[in-house]
């Protein structure tokens, strides 16, 4: 109860750790293995923490209030070095639902990789480059018109960055900002 209301209170973690022995990079025709490129074990592993308050004020209104946190953690142990790396990232968010029939997310979040991978025009090949940062936020909307009608609307702003000195200078080619 607060202030005499029926509230209800809930916290909590989530984990999960995948280790994946084998992730690989194959040379196919009409989805047969003709040869392997590349073969690598990658690990993963997810961590949230989330809390969420529900007060019902009357019979008809009610709030839910929540935050969650999410931290993921990547690494690549590959034969090629240029092809390994970490990235680890966050998000944290809001999500509304106070209009009838209408749902709406705000989130921010960043994303740390250990390195990334280029596209190279001249070549049409990707080329490994320095660690890069992005943070950036995005808005999603889920509004239900009618019983077989829904309209979504999301956006989304990014800002990727080197987070090393990189000769051509700090904007990541081909990332959108």
């Amino acid at each position: 109860m607060s202030g005499g209301q029926p509230t209800d209170t809930e916290a909590g973690f989530q984990f999960r750790n995948d280790n994946i022995p084998s992730v690989g990079l194959y040379h196919t025709e009409a989805r047969q293995i003709l040869g392997t490129f590349q073969r690598d074990p990658v690990t993963e592993t997810s961590e949230a923490f989330y809390l969420q308050n529900k007060t019902l004020w009357s019979p008809v209104v009610r709030t839910m209030v929540g935050v969650r946190q999410d931290l993921y953690q990547i690494g690549v142990n590959a034969n090629l070095p240029a092809n390994s790396g970490r990235a680890t990232g966050c998000e944290a968010g809001v999500r509304t639902a106070i209009i009838p029939a209408w749902q709406s997310t705000l989130a921010v979040f960043r994303l740390d990789l250990g390195s990334e991978l280029v596209f190279d025009a001249d070549d049409g090949t990707t080329a490994p480059s320095g660690p890069t940062r992005r943070v950036g936020v995005e808005w999603n909307n889920e509004f239900h018109a009618m019983d077989r009608l829904t309209i979504t609307a999301d956006g989304a702003l990014t800002r990727a960055r080197y987070t090393d000195f990189e000769p051509l200078g700090d904007y990541v080619p081909e990332a959108i900002n």
